[in-house]
């Protein structure tokens, strides 16, 4: 978590002159969301085996490269 924190930071600070040009009220629920799902992933993480965790893990990125090639396969060949 420090290592991601700081990884943050520094990049933040990077790219301070685009802050202000930032749509807040769009990227403000994003973040707010991000910290709802984590503190509730992290509760929940506990409770359940973490072998059905990898399980489910492994399926949603099996699902996601398949939406993706749906989508890129027909406009590559096309």
């Amino acid at each position: 978590m420090l290592t991601a924190l700081v990884n943050s930071l520094v990049t933040l600070s990077l790219h301070a002159s685009v802050l202000p040009h930032l749509e807040w009220e769009v990227v403000g629920p994003f973040a707010g969301a991000a910290v709802v799902g984590s503190a509730l992933g992290a509760r929940v993480g506990h409770r359940i085996n973490t072998r059905l965790l990898s399980l489910g893990f492994v399926g949603l990125l099996v699902l996601t490269g398949c939406y993706t090639a749906l989508q890129s396969v027909p406009r590559l060949l096309g």
